[in-house]
């Protein structure tokens, strides 16, 4: 045992800590967007049960692995198991490695748009999927590109914080910035949830989100909620293990990990209800227009999280099924009727 090990100042600081893992960009940004995609209630009544099923136990696990050997991840099954089984815990030290190698990016983009939408903001909402690609050193309608200073800054300030969050340990750092930061995010998604109840038309992306299309559930819409689950609960990236060795042996980690996976899904649930009618309205904008109601834009004046992610990606996608559809048209085109003229000109 590390004797000297630092351990959670509070109960509700662990939880918050935990929850502030694993509530994120995969429940802000993903979710809503998976949702959309795989039938709506049919996919969330798969996510749950994944959650339920297979993210709880998992977790759960992760957790008593961290507690009982008091170590980190790596060390952790090598104390607990065979010595052979130390691989396991540098292949979830790799993930969350290589997960982060992009994630800073990701928020860095974040960061960028918090400043974009208090400086700029008309000139972001004027073209936001190009306001996107120049972030990235890209000019989508002339092909240039350039080098991406600015994202590869906002990162670098990005990944600066994190590191001095981390070096203040895990009281002072970790749990205390996690018992402001995970308020003030379901405050403003309850703030964002509200605003959305009230839009015109509301009643028609609640209807898509508590309906189930079974049509568009297949192998890989279960694939894809297993993924979201494992990415939204921080599973198998070491994570889990690490918070737990930080744990006294007092703690019931059942119920810890229970509450943990509640507030990751309402979450996730929260930002679907807030975003599925916002997107609806972004799609499909001749849908309200043609009843004489204006389409409200909602992301693009309060998602300052998600906007410039869920905007380029869903207009990017629905640009290649429209091509693609196009396409397969064309070539199925075939004529129905054939006119063949004659060397004295008769048909």
């Amino acid at each position: 045992m590390e004797n000297n090990r630092a351990q959670w100042g509070s109960k509700i600081g662990f939880i918050l800590a935990a929850a502030g893992s694993a509530v994120g960009l995969g429940n802000i940004w993903k979710f809503p967007g998976k949702a959309f995609e795989g039938g709506g209630g049919a996919y969330i009544l798969i996510y749950l049960a994944i959650v339920v099923l297979i993210g709880f136990p998992v977790m759960l696990s992760e957790l008593t692995i961290g507690r009982a050997a008091q170590a980190n991840a790596i060390d952790s099954f090598h104390k607990l198991g065979y010595r052979g089984f130390k691989w396991v815990g540098v292949t979830g030290v790799a993930v969350a490695f290589i997960v982060t190698s992009y994630y800073c990016h990701v928020g860095g983009w974040v960061l960028r748009y918090v400043v974009s939408y208090i400086t700029e903001a008309q000139t972001v909402y004027a073209d936001p999927l190009g306001y996107f690609y120049g972030l990235l050193g890209y000019n989508a309608a002339t092909g240039e590109t350039w080098f991406p200073l600015t994202a590869i800054l906002f990162a670098a300030v990005f990944m600066a914080v994190n590191a001095f969050i981390i070096i203040k340990g895990v009281e002072g750092g970790i749990e205390k910035f996690n018992k402001v930061g995970m308020p003030a995010l379901f405050v403003i998604l309850i703030v964002l949830l509200a605003r959305t109840i009230t839009l015109d038309g509301a009643q028609v992306g609640f209807a898509y989100m508590l309906s189930c299309d079974w049509s568009k559930v297949g192998f890989n819409t279960f694939l894809s909620a297993l993924g979201q689950a494992f990415f939204s609960l921080s599973l198998g990236m070491a994570i889990m293990i690490t918070y737990g060795s930080y744990l006294p042996k007092h703690e019931n980690l059942g119920k810890n990990t229970a509450l943990i996976c509640t507030m990751d899904t309402l979450v996730a649930l929260s930002t679907g209800i807030a975003y599925l009618f916002s997107l609806f309205n972004m799609l499909f904008p001749g849908f309200w227009l043609s009843r004489g109601i204006h389409p409200h834009v909602y992301f693009e004046a309060s998602s300052v999280i998600i906007a410039f992610i869920l905007l380029g990606r869903l207009l990017e996608e629905r640009a290649k099924g429209s091509t693609t559809s196009a396409i397969r048209k064309l070539m199925g085109l075939q004529p129905r009727t054939v006119t063949l003229v004659a060397p004295d000109g008769s048909h």
